[in-house]
């Protein structure tokens, strides 16, 4: 799928007649379990209408090199990245992780990663060691800004900064949280009847402090270190005045 046009914004083109048997589909997938939705009566998949988010998936054709999917050396991983019976019987298709809108001229928008993963200044950063991070849209910027909720169980005692130095050893710099909000210990996260964090619940809220008792820091790419995100700072960020 490309851009043949240089469409700003789009990063792929599917001419509408094309659409209905493109090996190349949007369907309707769980935001929080990242698996796809599927029609009660039919088990079949739910492709997405136009304007509509959903998970960018491919027909994988034995036989056909552009189509193949040789996946990973550990079969465990290979197969949750495959989606069988889809759209019929036998059928199998390539799940992306990618959440993407398609508007009815046939432009397809990259909106974010699904599950365990969002980019970044143009990385994938992955969240599978920590199931309560997740990134955040931040105005003026590319992709999602990574956010780490983290449960208080100093009870407002963790010196933040020294925090900071141990992420900054042992991440790469476009995986440091931009945000950590520190989750009161008594509340707790909100979890899953399967026991796992209601990220999207956090992604709504984001950094916005106005929707949450929990303090949030604000990472500075110049001081290197966090301060506390007051609503000035918040409003400045929201307005693209404060760099990262």
């Amino acid at each position: 799928m490309i851009n043949l046009n240089g469409k700003v914004g789009a990063c792929g083109y599917i001419p509408i007649w094309l659409q209905p048997i493109h090996p190349i589909q949007l369907v309707k997938t769980d935001q929080v379990t990242g698996e796809i939705l599927r029609h009660k009566a039919t088990g079949f998949a739910i492709k997405c209408e136009d304007g509509e988010p959903g998970q960018l998936i491919g027909k994988i054709m034995d036989g056909v090199p552009m189509a193949r999917y040789d996946g990973y050396t550990d079969k465990v991983a290979t197969e949750k990245k495959i989606a069988r019976n889809v759209f019929k019987e036998g059928d199998k298709y390539y799940m992306t992780g990618d959440c993407m809108m398609r508007d009815k001229y046939g432009y397809f928008y990259f909106q974010d990663r699904l599950g365990d993963t969002f980019r970044w200044k143009s990385e994938n950063v992955a969240t599978t060691m920590n199931n309560v991070v997740y990134g955040v849209k931040v105005p003026g910027t590319e992709g999602s800004a990574c956010m780490a909720s983290i449960l208080d169980v100093y009870d407002g005692e963790i010196e933040i900064n020294r925090l900071a130095d141990g992420l900054k050893q042992s991440l790469p710099k476009y995986a440091m949280p931009m945000f950590i909000r520190m989750v009161n210990n008594e509340r707790g996260l909100d979890m899953t009847g399967t026991f796992k964090v209601q990220k999207m619940r956090m992604k709504k809220e984001g950094f916005n402090i106005e929707m949450m008792d929990d303090p949030v820091f604000v990472y500075s790419t110049f001081t290197k270190s966090y301060r506390r995100l007051d609503l000035e700072t918040y409003k400045e960020i929201m307005k693209g005045n404060y760099r990262f």
